[in-house]
Parts: structure tokens; sequence; C-alpha cells
């Protein structure tokens, strides 16, 4: 290692371990804004706040790029027994984000996490029924709400109330978006409200659901900022806005300090940089990766001149050990010397997930990662009201930051060919063929992205 980087991973750290970046932007946009999904004017609050840091950390050239988003506004929403006497769920019911709105009423089926085979396994005929189904993560059970509803509809349902399955759980509001203009009523409960139904399902009673929303579009932004030169470029990208319910202090308010920490600490140096760090805050990632799908559409010219994107989604302290790459598996031993050589102790996996902005980078064929919380589930205030400013842990930002930080010097210091490169559309299928996503992602609607 040359003294010259040795002496930059001593100044990036001691720069983020004494800096108050992220206690100020936590403060500002959890309790100041507070919840800011895409398209909203709380988000454009956001967003300014954001392009002003950090246009102040790489010295200017901060910009913002429009992307169209789908504004979802949410309305009353309830579940009620045929026997409602004893029933205390009214005000612990909220509606999946973007599902649709409607007033059914059907027996009650329960069905496992709402897979097409324990659907089909449920006990009882799901066609004219309303499916109970148990939230997770997609790392734990492999399902995304969208994949749920898309069965339920399949089987005929005519609803979904999915349950909390955390013992402190509140009700989760899941993307629950229409895909192909398929969508049904679909509700989020707390674990004992789950409790309740699962009772009802088990008598064959009759539940009703009520929902009511208004959907429409606004115009929302990415924010884009750029240090050192060069003609290749590395990305490190978070997500600003915020699930509709939750201020986002873990969701992903933690994500944009870790990235916005780097900025701050990477730019004094970035003059001795071979490669451009191109730093964006995409807006619509709970929308389903509106913001990262609109850039990738927008700069599908410039998109050979990518060579790695790393993409920071909620960090904690087990995220900074360990880091999923995808679709780049010659990078895999390269990336891990690096960390080595910051003596920083990484795991660096081979690992496909199937959510967040990096997908859209994915199926261009660029090599991407994420921080990893490999067999870790989604904490029970995740999509909840209570995913507050002190969801957040600071020590856990500034130890993602300067871990994530030091990789990026190294990647921006070199002029050695990075190992993976972009691949194209049939290699892309082959590397979705060998994780089994082929179907699951077309279900999803993620291969409208794929590579020409």
């Amino acid at each position: 290692m040359t003294n010259t980087l040795e002496n930059n991973f001593g100044k990036v750290a001691g720069q983020i371990w004494s800096s108050d970046v992220a206690a100020r932007v936590l403060d500002h946009l959890c309790n100041r804004i507070g919840p800011h999904p895409a398209g909203t004017e709380a988000m454009h609050r956001a967003v300014e706040h954001v392009l002003g840091l950090m246009d102040q950390a790489a010295g200017g050239g901060a910009s913002t790029e429009e992307v169209r988003v789908p504004l979802w506004t949410r309305g009353t929403a309830r579940v009620e027994p045929g026997d409602s006497s004893g029933w205390s769920g009214h005000d612990k019911v909220v509606q999946c984000k973007s599902s649709q709105s409607g007033d059914v009423a059907a027996p009650l089926l329960e069905a496992g996490c709402g897979s097409p085979a324990e659907i089909e396994a449920a006990t009882g005929s799901a066609a004219g029924s309303i499916l109970l189904v148990r939230n997770g993560s997609p790392r734990t059970h492999g399902l995304a709400m969208a994949e749920k509803i898309i069965a339920a509809l399949d089987a005929g349902a005519l609803g979904l109330i999915e349950t909390s399955t955390n013992p402190a759980g509140l009700a989760q509001s899941n993307l629950g978006r229409s895909l192909a203009g398929r969508s049904l009523p679909s509700v989020g409960v707390s674990t004992a409200i789950g409790a309740q139904l699962r009772r009802i399902a088990a008598d064959g009673e009759q539940v009703r659901i009520v929902t009511e929303d208004e959907h429409g579009e606004s115009d929302c932004h990415n924010v884009v900022v750029e240090i050192g030169r060069g003609e290749e470029v590395l990305l490190l990208t978070a997500h600003l806005d915020t699930h509709d319910l939750a201020p986002g202090g873990f969701d992903n308010t933690s994500g944009v300090c870790a990235m916005l920490e780097t900025l701050f600490a990477l730019a004094p140096v970035s003059g001795q940089f071979k490669r451009r760090i191109r730093y964006i805050a995409f807006t619509g990632e709970e929308a389903g990766f509106i913001g990262s799908r609109a850039y990738v559409r927008q700069h599908a010219e410039k998109l050979d001149e990518i060579v790695f994107q790393l993409n920071l989604d909620s960090v904690f302290p087990d995220t900074a050990k360990a880091m999923a790459a995808h679709f780049c598996r010659p990078a895999i031993p390269y990336l891990a010397h690096m960390f080595g050589a910051a003596r920083r102790p990484v795991r660096v996996t081979d690992f496909l997930s199937n959510s967040s902005d990096y997908i859209p980078f994915a199926l261009q064929g660029i090599p991407t990662a994420r921080q990893a919380n490999l067999g870790v589930s989604d904490p029970p205030w995740s999509h909840t009201i209570v995913d507050t400013a002190d969801k957040a842990d600071l020590d856990a930002i500034k130890l993602n930051a300067m871990v994530y930080a030091q990789l990026l010097l190294q990647l921006a210091m070199t002029e050695e060919p990075f190992p993976a490169k972009r691949l194209n559309r049939d290699e892309i299928l082959a590397e979705l063929t060998r994780w089994g996503a082929v179907e699951q992602w077309r279900r999803c609607e993620y291969l409208e992205m794929l590579r020409s």
C-alpha cells in the first residue's frame, strides 16, 4: 500500500468519525420534515436539503434530474369481522401502499406467506376468499408483496391481509402496487390483530376489507453530484424517499447519511482520483425503483462508463461486515482484497437480493453491490410510523461510511482495470437463471428493465 493511500485512509476515517453531518441530516429529514414519499411537498423539501449538502461537500456542481412519479394518497382502511364483538382492530389497519381501493366481504383463509404453493395447499378454496398471509422480508422468504397479490389474484381471491410476524410488530404498509393493471384491496395489520384474524380464519368466518385512496402523478427529482476525474465512473447511491407512513430514520435516511458522510470525507482528496465517483440520491425507490429506472433510461448512452455501483439501503452494524456483489463474480476476490488492504473485516459474497435501486443497473449488466444484512430480517418498525430518527444508529452509520469510503477510495485511486465487465443480455439472463430468479423477476415486472 502506498503512503499516499495509507494517509488518505486516516484522513477519511478521521473526517467521518468527527463529522456531525449524519446527526444533522437525521434531525432535519426525520424530525423537521418527517415522512417524505416521492412526489410530495415534503419530498421536495428533502431534495432541496440534500441538494444543498451535496453541493457544499463537492464544492459545487450538484444538480437535480426530473422524474415523473406515481403519487398515492392514503385514505381510511379497516377490517371488520362478521362478528365484531370484542374486535379491537379498527385503528390498527393500514392499506398497502398503492394497492387498489375497494369494499369486499368474503370468508377469511389463512395461506402462509402467500406463495402460489401455500395458497394451493391451504384448507379451503381461495376463490372468492380474502387471504390472510404472514409478512416478512423477501430475503427471508423470497416473496415480495406484489407477488403475493399476483398469486392471490391468480387463485381468485378478493382481498389480501398481511399480518406482522414480529411480537412487537406494528401494521406494515408494504408496496402493493398494481402489476400489469392487476391489484386487489390489500392491508397490513399488527401482530395482535393478526392473532385475532387467525382465529377467525380457523372458524371459517367472513371478514370485510374497506380501503379508500387516491392515485395520481407528480414531478420529483433525483439529486446528482460528481467528484474526481477520469473517464470511468463509480456510483454510490441511496434512495431519499421514505414510505408514506414513515419518517424513515432506518429506511433510508441511514443510507443517505452514510452516503453523504463518504462524500464529505472523499471530496477533499478527490484531486488524486483516476476515476470519478458519482453520487445519486434517488427518488421513488419505495414506489418500485422509479428514480433509478428513470436514470438508466435517461443516461442509456453513457452507461458503459460506469464500472461499478454500490447501493446503500438501510445500514446498521452488520451491514459494515458484509457486502453482496451482484452479477460481478470475477470482482469478488478483488473487492475482498481491497477491504483487507484497509484492514476492514468485510465478507464479500455472491448473493442476489430482489429489492432496491441496484436492480435497474444490474439489469443493464453493470457490476453492482449493496451492503449486506445476510440472514437478518427487516426490523419490526420497517415501513411503519415508528421508523423514526432514533431507529438509525449514528455509530453504525459512521462505521458503514468509513468501510465503504475506504473501498471507494481505492477503486477511485487505481488505474487497474476493474475485473468484472458489463454483461450483455444473454449473460444477465444466465445469472438470473443461476439464481432461479427469472420467473420471479418477470412476475415483478423487473425484466422490463433488461438490457436490449
